[in-house]
Formats: C-alpha cells, sequence, structure tokens
C-alpha cells in the first residue's frame, strides 16, 4: 500500500478513485490514464477524464505488475484503515 500513497500524492487522486483504476485505460505512449465518471463538483454529471501521470506517478505505474483488471485491487475502505492505523502508530 505504499506505493499507492506515493501514487495518490503524484496524482492528488482520491483512494476511492485509485482503486477504480483499470489497466485497459492505461495509454502508455501518452502516459495518461483515464478516470471513468469523475466527479466535478461544478458539474452535475460525472464524466470521463484523462489525467497526465507525471514523473513519479509514471515511475510508479511502470513499476506495477499487470495482474486482473485493477491497477490497485484493493477495497477503498481497507486502505483508509492502513492509512488511518499508519497515522495513529507514527502519532501523526
Amino acid at each position: 500500500m505504499p506505493v499507492l500513497f506515493d501514487f495518490s500524492i503524484y496524482t492528488c487522486l482520491r483512494v476511492s478513485v485509485l482503486c477504480r483504476l483499470r489497466w485497459e485505460d492505461l495509454n502508455r505512449r501518452n502516459k495518461t490514464i483515464m478516470v471513468r465518471a469523475r466527479e466535478d463538483p461544478e458539474q452535475k454529471d460525472a464524466r470521463d477524464e484523462y489525467i497526465p501521470l507525471l514523473g513519479p506517478a509514471w515511475d510508479i505505474v511502470k513499476s506495477l505488475k499487470e495482474e486482473g483488471e485493477l491497477l490497485f485491487p484493493y477495497n477503498p475502505r481497507s486502505v483508509s484503515t492502513c492509512f488511518q492505523r499508519s497515522c495513529n502508530d507514527l502519532k501523526i
């Protein structure tokens, strides 16, 4: 999960979004990934949006093993729990 936390920082994506990213939506040539049904507070409807994977974010994607459909096959609730426990252990 530390890789997921780093990826979250470099992309500014929420955990719930990260846990939905699909390998099929990755554009290796353009170094982008499509976020399906991304919500925008100023828009009523969610829409698909391509985001760039710059610098360390792209390096993280290259380091992942392409297994299954999802880049990060985790339950968002489990990730949040892990993060909270880590913060508690570090007294942050």
